[in-house]
């Protein structure tokens, strides 16, 4: 199996069983000779047993190393066994035994080459998974950034808005103040919190009738002008102008928040002059 280049060009380890495999066909080749040799001394001896053996080897490394040439080997060994066996062992009367160990030849090499090849498969899966890992790598590396920093540039659109919304409502030279369904205040700007002579903190999470006296049941539709008590900053009586208006879903059509712009009147002395 060849070398595959993962990420940063680094080079991964080659399988354990490369270093054997460029020696498997002259190893296969010597153990096949030796197994032949062992089989003709034992048969010329009368030894009809054990040596068989021998052939298992061969078979066993290439089938590995080499699936598509151990059915072949595995046949070819079959094949010197059965002559030899036939020409210098006992003959046909042992046939039977004989045809017994060639197909344990057989069923071994197939096992082994089932293996091998599944082995071999996924090494290739594996090569090409490396070899494009780089890539892949790059790609999601890049999509992350990319993700990221949009999220970042949301998030400092979002920061800038709060501000800017933030300084805006706070400055508006009218009283205003927002609050929930509830009618709980949520935020009141600084005109609003010194006509009450209230601080912004204190006014959030009380209720908007304790400050401005009236009864939301009686509004049908939307904006609604009022004209209400305003704190008296001399002897005289004082009066403000409001106009309330629903703030509602745009997909649902609920009611999300009111919000109140007011004007504080004039006093009545100072009208009459």
């Amino acid at each position: 199996m060849n070398h595959a280049t993962g990420t940063g060009g680094t080079t991964v380890t080659e399988s354990r069983l490369e270093p054997f495999k460029r020696n498997a066909i002259p190893v296969a080749v010597v153990l096949f000779a030796l197994a032949i040799l062992i089989s003709v001394i034992c048969l010329k001896n009368g030894i009809t047993i054990v040596f068989q053996n021998a052939f298992y080897l061969p078979i066993l490394i290439i089938a590995l190393y080499y699936p598509n040439r151990g059915m072949f080997l595995a046949l070819l060994s079959s094949s010197v066994y059965l002559g030899l066996f036939l020409t210098l062992g006992p003959g046909l009367p042992g046939i039977v035994p004989a045809l017994v160990r060639i197909a344990f030849y057989l069923t071994v090499s197939c096992g082994t080459v089932f293996v091998s090849s599944r082995r071999l498969k996924a090494e290739q899966a594996l090569q090409h998974h490396l070899e494009h890992l780089e890539e892949l790598v790059a790609e999601q590396t890049r999509y992350i950034s990319e993700k990221l920093e949009r999220s970042l540039q949301l998030e400092e659109a979002y920061r800038k808005g709060n501000e800017y919304y933030e300084q805006l409502f706070k400055q508006i030279d009218a009283p205003t103040v927002i609050w929930n369904p509830d009618l709980y205040i949520t935020d009141a700007n600084n005109a609003f919190a010194d006509l009450y002579n209230q601080p912004r903190s204190e006014l959030k999470g009380r209720k908007i009738t304790g400050i401005l006296p009236f009864d939301p049941a009686d509004f049908r539709n939307y904006p609604v002008q009022l004209e209400l008590p305003a704190r008296a900053t001399d002897l005289l009586p004082r009066r403000s102008l409001w106009i309330i208006s629903r703030v509602q879903d745009v997909k649902t059509g609920s009611t999300r928040a009111y919000i109140a712009v007011g004007m504080d009147l004039p006093a009545t002395e100072t009208m009459k002059r």
